[in-house]
């Protein structure tokens, strides 16, 4: 019965429409959308689909007349956030005879579109329903037939939802429409005071997915001028905006302000952790080694790990997302696998010595680098090291610290072989007609030591496919101008690649007052925690013998114990000095006469 008589309504409403009576097609839309009164596809609704096919095409023909004779010229109406009825169902008249007679629709003179160019524009934003196709072919068209017009009410939606806080809508429908025009029209509304920081937010969002060169220079030129007032706000949301469309050279001008506005930096770099908690690697895939080990100094710096709190909770706010994020910087530089990497990650230890973990973390840099640049050995290579025992093939700083360590024996066995050489280090003079001898002292040695490195190690090549460098470092202090520097380097394809193994000698007479401590403050705490360097030999020259001049001082100064008891003393000591990724090792050369 009641179907019956929804029928019967049906047909008087019909009936009106052919009458052209006023607000004929309005009465029938509410016939049809009873059960649904805000969705704009007439055909999705029972009351279409149980229609016979003279009924349907009834509603069809109200359509297209509506379409013609209803007057819309009055748009005080026109607001994102609202529908009027009598206007809105020319829209669904559109949609319907969109589906049906498409010909129709693309028949349609730009006056026709340009009379529901508003219409068409605010109920694709304002509508949910669950075909958006539609909306968007629709849309589209009506571009495509009346760019300047839809463009007019694309601007003047934005300048209504910017003005009453909406959210943008609009934008979804713009996107189906982005030519070179539209696009243009759209880089110069961000130029507008007006839009208040999270609209302008949206908008260069939409731009900036879509390659704004243009956009992206406004962005970061109010990036470089945050220090305007009417830029501040602006320029904080510019930039977590540019955070997430980042390259090398946007990160530049967002890193500039980062560095000289403390608490800009610190706010911004708090709202990028927090929004990327889950997915840092997306921020941090553009960025150079260099800007990585930037970001991580300064995270290190403002947000330091001593500060760290820990918590049971899984609440997770900006204040643990920015550590978890300074954390991460350094696992993903580490990771990095490329010499600047393991560059940058020097450079850090350096910076932070008193955060010895890092070490280990640079050996890690390190590693990886290895084995995403490893090459195998060439067959002559191999044929190399098999034909000459003394060829050593040196990739990493412990083989290297074995090298020389087998240079310095060769080197003991000079000092006291068939024509011995251990004189070389010790002054010899006569004193009541007898001769005296005292060793020479801590910076002879170390110069002879070095001599000899360079002849073995550097002048006869026993180290293959790397050029070795040796050389004295001169402190401004007593007891930093012994110690030696061997650089075995391997140069790269051009001049400013290179890969180099590094090890510091500190060298020392038995003599020396502080000879059971230097190994620790010395070559550890003071030339390897301040260096880039993990690697250190202790060589200690053991002048103890009975022709060394009893008068001389030093002897008396020197340990009371044989050569082989010092050695596993100074060796125990080395072992227990290697952590956090350095390695230390301890020789006691023979040079006694």
């Amino acid at each position: 019965m009641a179907n019956q008589m929804h029928k019967q309504m049906l047909i008087e409403a019909l009936n009106k429409c052919d009458s052209n009576e006023k607000n004929a097609w309005w009465r029938l839309n509410l016939l049809l959308t009873y059960d649904s009164k805000f969705e704009s596809n007439i055909k999705v609704l029972p009351s279409w689909q149980n229609a016979d096919h003279e009924t349907q095409k009834r509603i069809v023909d109200a359509a297209k007349n509506y379409l013609l004779t209803a007057a819309v010229k009055d748009e005080r109406w026109f607001r994102a956030d609202s529908i009027w009825p009598p206007v809105f169902v020319g829209y669904r008249a559109l949609i319907l005879l969109f589906q049906e007679e498409p010909k129709y629709i693309h028949s349609l003179s730009r006056e026709m579109w340009t009379k529901w160019a508003a219409t068409i524009v605010t109920y694709s934003s304002w509508t949910r329903d669950s075909d958006e196709s539609l909306h968007q072919q629709l849309i589209k068209l009506a571009y495509q037939r009346i760019p300047a017009t839809i463009c007019r009410y694309f601007l003047r939606m934005i300048d209504d939802e910017n003005a009453h806080g909406s959210v943008p809508v609009v934008l979804k429908n713009i996107i189906y429409c982005l030519d070179g025009f539209l696009f243009s029209v759209l880089e110069g509304k961000l130029l507008d005071d007006s839009l208040k920081p999270e609209y302008f937010a949206y908008l260069l969002e939409e731009l900036l997915n879509h390659d704004g060169a243009k956009a992206r220079s406004y962005a970061e030129f109010i990036v470089a001028d945050e220090q305007s007032p009417q830029n501040k706000d602006k320029a904080a949301v510019a930039a977590r905006t540019l955070s997430r469309h980042l390259t090398e050279t946007t990160w530049s001008f967002i890193w500039k302000q980062v560095i000289s506005d403390t608490q800009f930096g610190r706010s911004l770099l708090l709202d990028i952790a927090y929004e990327y908690h889950w997915e840092f690697k997306d921020i941090l895939t553009p960025l150079s080694e260099r800007q990585l080990a930037d970001l991580y100094i300064w995270l290190e710096q403002q947000f330091p790990r001593k500060e760290d709190t820990h918590s049971e909770s899984f609440i997770v706010g900006p204040d643990k997302s920015v550590r978890d994020f300074r954390d991460w910087v350094l696992e993903y530089l580490t990771a990095k696998g490329t010499k600047q990497a393991v560059s940058e990650m020097k450079r850090i230890v350096a910076k932070f010595p008193e955060l010895t973990w890092q070490r280990q973390k640079a050996l890690e840099a390190q590693a990886q680098m290895r084995l995403s640049t490893w090459e195998p050995l060439q067959p002559e290579t191999i044929l190399e090291l098999a034909s000459n025992p003394q060829k050593r093939l040196v990739q990493n700083g412990e083989q290297l610290l074995d090298v020389i360590i087998e240079s310095l024996k060769r080197l003991e066995q000079k000092l006291h072989g068939e024509t011995p050489a251990v004189v070389d280090v010790w002054n010899e003079f006569v004193r009541e007609e007898k001769t005296v001898f005292r060793p020479k002292d801590e910076n002879d040695f170390s110069n002879y030591v070095k001599r000899y490195l360079e002849d073995d190690l550097k002048g006869r090549g026993i180290i293959i496919n790397r050029e070795v460098e040796i050389r004295r470092k001169l402190g401004s202090t007593p007891g930093e101008i012994t110690d030696i520097h061997v650089d075995a380097i391997k140069t790269g394809d051009s001049a400013n690649q290179f890969d180099k193994i590094s090890v510091i000698i500190e060298a020392k007479g038995c003599w020396n007052e502080e000879l059971k401590t230097a190994a620790d403050t010395q070559l550890k705490s003071r030339y390897l925690n301040v260096s880039s360097c993990c690697y250190g030999l202790y060589l200690v020259g053991w002048f103890s013998c009975d022709q060394w001049d009893s008068k001389d001082s030093r002897k008396r100064k020197s340990p009371k114990m044989p050569l082989e008891e010092a050695q596993k003393l100074f060796s125990q000591q080395a072992a227990q000095l290697s952590s956090d990724g350095i390695v230390i090792k301890a020789f006691l050369m023979n040079t006694a006469l």
